[in-house]
C-alpha cells in the first residue's frame, strides 16, 4: 500500500468478452505452499448478458435460515500493518517483527502474503508461517491481505484464497483476509475495472461463505472526492453485500500535516463509508514515517468517536517508537 500510496478475467482472453458470455463454471485450485496438505476448489459462472425475466407460477414463501454472522474481533482494536517489501524467505527477517508486537499494544497483525507480480500464491512460505505461528503464541490475531490488480481476476482470486487456506505445519491459519482494492493501473477502464472487481469479490465472497470475515481495503472516498477520475463510479453498493468491514486508506499524512485535517478527513471517510455500505469501519491512518503525536492522537480520537472498529497506522516499520503510546489508546 505505502510502495503505490496514496498506498475469474473468468480464464477467458478479456473481461469484456467474459461479461456478455453465458454462465460456465470455472474452476480454480489454490494449494497452501507452506505444507502442501490441502486444496480447495472454487466454481463460480460468468456473469449472464441481460435477459428478460420470464413469469414462473408463485412458489410457497420458504423463509430461509439466518446467514452465519462473521466475527469481526480481528479488525477491532489497534493493528499494524506488515507488507511483502517488510521480509524475505528467511524468517529471521520477520520473527523480531512480530516478537516486538505485543509489548507495543498491538491486537492484530495484517500481514500481506503476495502481490500479482509475485513469483508464487505465497510469496515467502517459511517467513509466513513462522510469523503465523509466533503470533498466535503470543495472542494476537493475524489478518492476511493482498492487492489484486485486475489485469488477470483468476490468479487474483487464486492468490486470495491461497491465502485463507494457508495452514503452518502446527495448524495455524489466518484469522480473516482483507482485499486491497486500490489498483488501477492493472485495468486502466474504469468500468472494466469496477466489473473485474465485483467479479473478484463475489468469487471470494461464494468460496469462504457468509461466515468468515473478509475486509475490503478500499481508497478512502474523501480521495475520490477530490480526484474522480482516479476510480470513477467506484462499486461501493454492490460490494457492500460482499465485505464485513470496510478500511479505508485513510492517510491523512499525504494532506496538510495538523491534527485538524487527521480529524476531518478520519471523521468523513467513516461517515461516507457507512453511509455507502452500511458496514462498520476500521479506520487506517496515515504513514507512521510522516505522522507525530498530536496528529495521532487527533487521529485516534477522531476514529474512536465516530465509531471505527479500529485502526494503526501504516505501516509497523516505519512507526517511531513515540507514536505506541498514543496509537494503544484504541485498545
Amino acid at each position: 500500500m505505502r510502495k503505490f500510496l496514496c498506498c475469474i478475467v473468468l480464464a477467458c482472453a478479456s473481461c469484456t468478452s467474459s461479461l456478455a458470455a453465458s454462465p460456465v463454471a470455472h474452476r480454480i485450485r489454490a494449494t497452501p505452499e507452506a505444507t502442501g496438505s490441502s486444496t480447495v476448489d472454487v466454481s463460480f459462472a460468468t456473469p449472464r448478458a441481460s435477459v428478460k425475466p420470464h413469469v414462473v407460477a408463485a412458489a410457497p414463501v420458504v423463509r430461509p435460515k439466518p446467514a452465519a454472522t462473521a466475527d469481526l474481533t480481528s479488525f477491532r482494536r489497534l493493528g499494524t500493518w506488515v507488507d511483502v517489501f517488510d521480509y524475505t524467505n528467511d524468517p529471521s527477517t520477520i520473527r523480531p517483527l512480530v516478537d516486538a508486537m505485543p509489548a507495543l499494544g498491538v491486537k492484530t497483525l495484517y500481514l500481506e502474503t503476495a502481490r500479482p507480480n509475485s513469483a508464487t500464491d505465497i510469496a515467502y512460505p517459511s517467513s509466513l508461517s513462522a510469523a503465523l505461528d509466533d503470533a498466535k503464541a503470543r495472542g494476537l490475531h493475524v489478518v492476511a491481505w493482498y492487492p489484486p490488480d485486475f489485469a488477470n481476476v483468476a490468479l487474483d482470486v487464486r492468490r486470495s484464497l491461497a491465502a485463507i487456506h494457508f495452514r503452518t505445519a502446527r495448524g495455524n491459519m489466518f484469522d480473516a483476509f482483507a482485499s486491497d482494492i486500490e489498483y488501477t493501473q492493472g485495468v486502466p477502464d474504469a468500468t472494466v475495472r469496477s466489473a473485474r472487481t465485483i467479479q473478484y469479490s463475489q468469487a471470494l465472497r461464494d468460496a469462504v461463505g457468509s461466515s468468515y470475515a473478509l475486509g475490503g481495503i478500499v481508497i478512502p472516498p474523501t480521495s475520490l472526492q477530490i480526484n474522480p477520475q482516479r476510480w470513477p463510479n467506484f462499486p461501493w453498493r454492490a460490494l457492500a453485500p460482499l465485505y464485513d468491514v470496510f478500511m479505508p486508506m485513510n492517510y491523512w499524512t499525504a494532506h496538510a500535516r495538523t491534527a485538524a485535517t487527521a480529524t476531518d478527513l478520519t471523521r468523513r471517510n467513516d461517515e461516507l463509508i457507512r453511509s455507502f455500505t452500511g458496514k462498520p469501519v476500521h479506520n487506517i491512518g496515515g504513514l507512521g514515517a510522516d505522522a507525530d503525536p498530536s496528529q495521532v492522537a487527533a487521529y485516534v480520537q477522531a476514529a474512536m468517536s465516530s465509531g471505527s472498529l479500529g485502526g494503526g497506522l501504516y505501516d509497523f516499520k516505519t512507526t517511531a517508537s513515540n507514536l505506541w503510546s498514543v496509537l494503544r489508546r484504541f485498545n
